[in-house]
């Protein structure tokens, strides 16, 4: 049960390479947000569950194991730590490995890590928005459509998707211009920046969303 609770632990913990836990993943399957407030706000409960599950099972095992591994508390710990640090560099290479000859939307995904928009308002309500887009290439795919998800509480766009090329099997920081409009009747003038975007990728009519 203990050592359970540690695998579990981790699991909620550890962060993969696009930036965002396993827990986060396991939440979202189940139908329940990862943060109390809704949208990367509040408590953020996959690590709030990961530690209190990690420190039951680390004590637990530590007072199972301690009268023969005088020394396996301090063990466990520095190798929960070197598991965490190690976890992204494992699920790039996997990925990589495992959708090597992968096509479409299911070869790529977006990371929020290095990811920006910044924005301003133009003519007749139209807005340029200036993106860096941190994207994985993980099988064959060559070409896709991409748009920002930028809406807030604020703010609501109206984004025109458009078509980038990729190169297979890398990861790349693209640079992207899109236009569209602010939907919002009451802003005649806007500007600024957001980070921990989202992205709607498509290729071939398939649709896939990074929120």
């Amino acid at each position: 049960m203990y050592i359970s609770a540690v695998v579990l632990g981790l699991l909620l913990l550890s962060f993969h390479h696009l930036g965002y836990s396993l827990g986060d993943d396991l939440f979202r399957w189940i139908g329940i947000s990862p943060w109390t407030d809704g949208k990367s706000r509040g408590l953020h409960l996959p690590v709030l569950f990961g530690f209190l599950l990690l420190i039951f099972g680390v004590v637990g095992v530590s007072r199972i194991y301690q009268s023969r591994y005088p020394k396996i508390m301090s063990r466990l710990i520095i190798g929960c730590v070197a598991f965490i640090m190690i976890f992204p560099f494992i699920t790039e290479n996997l990925f990589f490995l495992t959708k090597f000859n992968s096509t479409g939307v299911s070869s790529v995904a977006f990371s929020k890590k290095d990811s920006q928009c910044n924005y301003r308002m133009e003519e007749d309500r139209t807005v340029k928005i200036e993106c860096q887009l941190n994207l994985y290439n993980y099988g064959k795919e060559q070409m896709i459509t991409i748009r920002p998800l930028l809406d807030d509480e604020f703010m609501q766009f109206e984004i025109e998707p458009q078509a980038i090329s990729l190169t297979p099997h890398t990861q790349s920081n693209q640079s992207v211009d899109f236009y569209g409009k602010i939907m919002n009747r009451d802003i005649s003038s806007a500007g600024g920046w957001q980070n921990g975007i989202g992205v709607e990728i498509e290729k071939d009519g398939v649709k896939k969303r990074f929120e």
